[in-house]
């Protein structure tokens, strides 16, 4: 009765340990830690979650000793000790079995690290009232300036969005407008090489013609097919034996169908 362990700890956890007295503090100390999005480091507050390594351990012969104190997390500015409620090892196979616990050391009013530097920081800026309003005058400008940073990098960001959609832009309308040149030259080209076919079977076309009617006429007259004339006669048949009558008339008809197939060409 009155044994810490009497109501702490499993039933079998009568034996009582405890290890030093540590002084866990209000005032952490800042560590250095890489930042994957600023890509540098930042400083962190250290956390103090375990208990100092070995404050109590249980080590067989042959084994690693076993801590048996867990962490303090959240009790800063406190004088702790670890205390554990254990079973001695009274087991079949002789292992440890024991519950800790956080015990706090009474001590007498003083002065923590915060009262400390609270009382420092009064009594600087009572004494260091220029400099003071100086320091506060430069983390606004340091902020100032910090966000006119910010407000330029987010225009030139705009800026090199903005000029990249335009250049992609301006490389699909040349792209469009050399595609239509090179189509309008295909079509240009295909008629020139249809009109320079058209001209060769009209030159084919007229070329008896011309010989036969006595004319030497050029291409752009060909073309023209108003200057054709194609006159069918009204021919009579001609006296037996008469090879002139004959011989005019075939003469005739053979000019009257190169001249309609110069016509048609020319046409």
């Amino acid at each position: 009765q009155g044994h810490f362990c009497a109501k702490r700890g499993q039933r079998e956890q009568t034996y009582y340990a405890s290890s030093f007295c540590y002084w866990v503090p209000e005032l952490v100390p800042e560590i250095d830690a890489t930042d994957a999005h600023s890509n540098g480091t930042v400083k962190q507050e250290q956390q103090l979650v375990g208990m100092p390594s070995g404050s109590i351990s249980w080590q067989r012969p042959g084994t690693a000793p076993q801590n048996l104190c867990q962490g303090w997390k959240g009790s800063a500015g406190k004088c702790l000790k670890c205390s554990v409620c254990h079973n001695n090892a009274r087991t079949k196979d002789g292992s440890i079995e024991g519950s800790s616990f956080a015990e706090e050391v009474p001590l007498p009013p003083c002065l923590k690290e915060k009262d400390i530097e609270r009382q420092c920081l009064e009594s600087y800026e009572a004494s260091s009232t220029t400099l003071r309003i100086e320091k506060d005058r430069c983390e606004e400008l340091r902020a100032r300036r910090s966000k006119a940073e910010d407000a330029v990098n987010n225009c030139q960001h705009k800026l090199q969005s903005s000029s990249s959609r335009l250049e992609h832009k301006s490389l699909a309308e040349l792209q469009r407008a050399e595609d239509g040149v090179a189509s309008s030259q295909e079509r240009l080209e295909a008629e020139k090489q249809h009109e320079r076919s058209s001209e060769v079977h009209m030159e084919a076309e007229c070329h008896d013609y011309n010989v036969a009617s006595g004319r030497v006429a050029h291409i752009d007259f060909i073309k023209n097919a108003e200057w054709l004339r194609c006159q069918q006669h009204q021919w009579t048949a001609c006296v037996d034996g008469d090879v002139a009558c004959q011989q005019k008339i075939r003469t005739e008809m053979d000019l009257y169908a190169k001249c309609t197939r110069c016509f048609a060409a020319a046409s």
